[in-house]
């Protein structure tokens, strides 16, 4: 854990004009430091008493303020040792661009991680011949993996990709290394994916993967990724923690784009 980061990192001002509660504007101030990378997972807060004395505010609007933190998963209080950046933080997952697990945890300061529970070639069946618009005699590769941020179970996912893309792909490959890392090193280039999202509840073997409660909800997320000429390189089947999860929509005059969060 880093030392007690200096209050400057802060805004200097409480805004008193704004309809806007005091605790929420330190909250905010605390959260723009976490986004911004000014705080990194596992650094330690100033202590209520500097906040208190830098902005001329009661410790019980910074205890609210922690308090909201701490339910909304940003930061972990250890009694008798302070308040730390949560290592868990939140994933912000641009929906609107091409999307690399790997390299949004790694964005986060945490470790992207996979455990492969299943690596086998298949002849696809109707459906997956129906996806992929490919002759039958053509074998796909079927991973089954846990993907997991410095430890912590994210997501379970199963992923069909035709093995002619990638040659000699083992499980062994795919716990140490990006499946769309060794894309890229064939040459692969994925170009567009549409994605679509269903609300489930997380139960059985799913829920003893990803270590979730007993009515934990979550998403399904079914991802199919195009190559620049529309053919179909892969389909992704997910389920995503509920838990830790969350669906921003950000709404323009003329379009619209989506965040999904992961905390």
């Amino acid at each position: 854990m880093q030392a007690e980061p200096n209050l400057s990192i802060f805004e200097n001002s409480i805004k008193y004009d704004l309809n806007l509660p005091l605790y929420y504007q330190i909250k905010s101030m605390i959260k723009r430091g976490i986004a911004n990378g000014s705080l990194k997972p596992g650094d330690l807060l100033p202590a209520e008493e500097q906040f208190c004395k830098q902005f001329d505010l009661s410790r019980t609007t910074i205890r609210q303020a922690f308090a909201a933190l701490v339910k909304e998963g940003a930061v972990d209080r250890v009694k008798g040792k302070g308040t730390f950046i949560s290592q868990n933080q939140k994933l912000d997952r641009n929906v609107d661009k091409l999307y690399n697990f790997t390299t949004e945890i790694e964005k986060l300061g945490m470790k992207a991680s996979s455990v492969v529970l299943k690596f086998e070639k298949i002849f696809p069946e109707d459906d997956l011949l129906q996806t992929f618009k490919t002759a039958s005699n053509e074998m796909l590769y079927r991973i089954v993996r846990l993907r997991l941020a410095s430890g912590q179970p994210l997501m379970l996912e199963t992923t069909y990709i035709p093995t002619k893309y990638i040659k000699g792909l083992s499980s062994e490959i795919l716990e140490k290394a990006s499946l769309y890392r060794l894309l890229e090193q064939e040459g692969i280039e994925p170009y567009t994916a549409q994605e679509t999202y269903e609300s489930v509840l997380i139960t059985g073997e799913e829920k003893k993967l990803l270590k979730c409660k007993s009515n934990t909800t979550g998403f399904f997320l079914e991802r199919i990724g195009r190559l620049k000429d529309g053919q179909v390189f892969e389909l992704t089947q997910s389920i995503i923690r509920g838990d830790r999860s969350k669906i921003i929509l950000n709404l323009h005059q003329d379009s619209c784009s989506i965040n999904h969060q992961i905390e």
